[in-house]
């Protein structure tokens, strides 16, 4: 059963995939578009390529834990998903970004040029794997 993670932005929207045995999550692509539309049309394209079963949407909430207008937005979006048939959950994404960077600066891509436009599919894999790794527990 594969996941996928979906970090949503206001300029790109990072995809991760998990392995087929829902332990590993890594980076998958990065949809280049602003329009809800677009990107929704490419999410549900990857799920029947991928044979997705469940998209885990990063939820971006504040520092202390209230949501805002981009929390409103994650919620809409996997509205969008379940009615089109794609099972979702809600993931807290706040850090994944930060963790994205620190994750490319200890892997010697520090000043890499291509990070901009793979960040946030590393920041839709961070989300994703901390969904996985909680269901891991949950399980056991």
């Amino acid at each position: 059963m594969k996941i996928m993670g979906i970090d949503l932005g206001d300029a790109r929207t990072g995809i991760a995939m998990s392995d087929i045995s829902g332990f590993l999550a890594s980076p998958y692509e990065v949809i280049a578009d602003p329009r809800t539309d677009a990107v929704l049309k490419r999410v549900l394209e990857i799920a029947k390529e991928e044979r997705v079963s469940l998209a885990v949407v990063g939820l971006p909430k504040h520092i202390n834990g209230d949501e805002g207008e981009k929390a409103l937005k994650s919620r809409e979006f996997c509205r969008m998903l379940e009615e089109n048939g794609l099972k979702t959950h809600l993931w807290d994404e706040r850090y994944s970004t930060v963790i994205a960077h620190q994750f490319y600066n200890e892997s010697g891509k520090k000043g890499s040029k291509n990070r901009r436009k793979t960040i946030d599919s590393a920041a839709a894999a961070v989300i994703l794997q901390g969904y996985l790794d909680y269901a891991s527990r949950q399980s056991t």
